[in-house]
């Protein structure tokens, strides 16, 4: 079963989407920004255009990113992982599991 990341990037999401597409060939499947979602009452101006998520295609393999929460701050590493996993069930249905 194919794990698909789910990258964070604090701000910079656009930045490292172009440089995916430069580098790598991605494709840009979907992307959605905090300003797009129903409840705008959690949306601030500073943060209305950034990546709230985005699913790109990379080769044969799908990365999932977001700008995250936005913080500005160094995001550290403390060995835990958040991951997606795209799980098929019949007639075409699936379901997405997050651990982390």
């Amino acid at each position: 079963m194919p794990i698909q990341p789910y990258l964070f990037f604090n701000g910079r999401c656009d930045e490292a989407i172009e440089f995916y597409q430069k580098a790598l060939g991605a494709e840009v499947m979907m992307l959605m920004r905090f300003k797009q979602m129903p409840d705008q009452s959690m949306v601030g101006p500073e943060t209305a255009e950034k990546v709230m998520h985005t699913r790109l295609r990379i080769g044969d393999a799908i990365v999932l990113a977001s700008d995250g929460m936005c913080t500005g701050e160094q995001a550290e590493i403390r060995g835990l992982f958040t991951d997606a996993q795209h799980v098929e069930r019949g007639r075409g249905r699936s379901r997405i599991q997050c651990a982390g």
